[in-house]
């Protein structure tokens, strides 16, 4: 199933099977991406059936697509980060484009302004692919509190909560290069 910002209801697709992570397909509205072993179900999800099929060199543990839904990720379990964009009528593109990137047992996201990715792990390890550099950043942070991540649309910013929030941001780096 998935759900919808504003809608009444979830979405199931019965018919599919057991899948793990779904991604919003870049540059098609009906269509998603749905992790099944070591590929990807392009499904209608008008229709919530199977198009075609992506494979994959290992199994997704994580995916998440920019907010233009015009360009998605998917980080695989041997450590590998992909970019996923849209090369036709539901024909996709896979291209590895960072190796090795972060766990994201907390958290895996692309920011809306700088389109960066975030990955977050329980013990507070931050990983971010800067898609303008190429460049994979990582740094250690304070342990993400029980609830979230809920990511800020206006800012390239982050929360976890609990009783309290705390807010993540990636500020601009400054390279000596």
């Amino acid at each position: 199933f998935r759900y919808q910002p504003g809608a009444k209801s979830a979405e199931t697709f019965t018919n599919v099977g057991n899948v793990g992570i779904l991604i919003e397909a870049p540059g098609h509205v009906s269509a998603i991406l749905a992790a099944q072993g070591d590929q990807f179900l392009v499904l209608d999800s008008t229709t919530a059936k199977t198009l075609g099929g992506l494979p994959l060199k290992a199994k997704p543990v994580a995916g998440a697509a920019d907010s233009a839904g015009t360009v998605a990720y998917c980080l695989l379990q041997d450590g590998s980060l992909h970019r996923v964009r849209a090369t036709g009528d539901r024909q996709f593109n896979l291209v590895e484009v960072a190796r090795p990137f972060g766990a994201a047992d907390r958290g895996f996201f692309v920011l809306p302004q700088s389109k960066r990715v975030v990955a977050v792990t329980a013990g507070g390890k931050i990983t971010v692919f800067d898609p303008a550099t190429g460049k994979v950043h990582a740094l250690q942070s304070a342990a993400p509190l029980s609830a979230g991540p809920a990511v800020d649309p206006e800012e390239d910013a982050w929360y976890y909560a609990d009783s309290t929030v705390l807010k993540y941001a990636v500020g601009r780096h400054k390279s000596s290069e």
